[in-house]
C-alpha cells in the first residue's frame, strides 16, 4: 500500500501497490545443480554456496543483485587463489582443460570436469542431424582420457525428425532444455541412468516427441520417471516401461 494506516486519525485514501514477482534460477547443469528463487522487482538475491574441490564459484552475471526481469544464472568456476576462469581450452590436443570441446563418432563433448580421477563431458551437440539413432554412452575416451559422460546439452537434438531411436547411458544425471524437443520420430528412448533427479530434466527436453514413443527406463524408475518426463513435456500417451534384466 502507498500509505501507512497503522495509525489512523483522519479519512484516507490507500492505494494499492502491486510489485512485479520474478523467478532467479541458478544453476550447473554438467552438475545437475539447480536453485531457483522469488524475487520481487529491485530485490538483491543471495545466490546458493556450491563448493567444488580445487575451484572458486563465481557467476556469469551480477543482475541478481538488482533483478528487474526472470532471471537464469549459470555457475563459472575458477581456479582457486586465482581469477582464471577453468573453461579455458588448451591447444594440445590432450582435452585436460574444462571448456575442451572434441567429437566422437556423431557428438561432440565439452569437458566440464577435470580433477584427479574425476573427469566429465556434456554432449554439446550432434554432427548428423539426419541420424535415425543416437547412443549417449556410460563413457567416452579422448586424447588418452577417459570421461563420464554426465549431461546432455540445450537443443542437442532439437527437431531431428528422422531420430527414431536414442539410449541416455547410466552416467547422465541432467537433460537440457528442449535437449530432444521436435524429434516427431522418436519411437523409442531408452534411459540406462539412475541419476536424474527431479530438477534433472528441463522444462520442454522432450517436448512434441512421438506421442506413442516407448520409454524404457531402470527398474524401479517407471513412476519416478513417468513424472520427470512429463515435467519435461513428454507426452502423456507414451509408455514407460522397465528395462528387463
Amino acid at each position: 500500500w502507498d500509505t501507512d494506516f497503522t495509525k489512523v486519525k483522519t479519512d484516507l485514501t490507500i492505494k494499492a501497490v502491486w510489485r512485479q514477482n520474478y523467478t532467479v534460477v541458478f544453476q550447473d547443469t554438467p552438475h545437475g545443480w539447480r536453485t531457483s528463487v522469488s524475487a520481487y522487482y529491485g530485490e538483491t538475491i543471495t545466490p546458493p554456496e556450491w563448493t567444488l574441490d580445487g575451484y572458486a564459484l563465481s557467476w556469469d552475471t551480477d543482475a541478481y543483485q538488482y533483478v528487474t526481469k526472470d532471471l537464469t544464472v549459470n555457475a563459472v568456476w575458477l581456479v582457486s587463489m586465482t581469477s582464471t576462469p577453468i573453461d579455458q581450452n588448451t591447444s594440445d590436443g590432450v582435452h585436460d582443460s574444462v571448456g575442451d570441446v572434441f567429437t566422437v563418432g556423431i557428438l561432440k563433448y565439452e569437458v566440464t570436469k577435470f580433477v584427479n580421477g574425476d573427469k566429465r563431458v556434456a554432449v554439446l551437440s550432434c554432427t548428423d542431424k539426419k541420424a535415425s539413432k543416437v547412443v549417449i554412452p556410460a563413457t567416452v575416451t579422448a586424447g588418452g582420457n577417459s570421461y563420464k559422460v554426465t549431461a546432455i546439452g540445450k537443443n542437442v537434438f532439437k527437431n531431428m525428425t528422422g531420430l527414431k531411436k536414442a539410449v541416455i547411458g547410466k552416467n547422465v544425471v541432467a537433460v537440457g532444455k528442449k535437449a530432444f524437443y521436435g524429434c516427431s520420430s522418436l519411437k523409442k528412448l531408452i534411459i540406462r541412468s539412475k541419476l536424474i533427479n527431479a530438477d534433472g530434466i528441463a522444462i520442454r527436453s522432450f517436448g512434441k516427441v512421438y506421442e506413442k514413443c516407448i520409454v524404457k527406463v531402470p527398474s524401479g524408475y517407471v513412476q519416478k520417471y513417468a513424472i520427470r518426463l512429463k515435467d519435461g513435456g513428454m507426452p502423456v500417451s507414451v509408455r514407460i516401461k522397465a528395462i528387463r534384466a
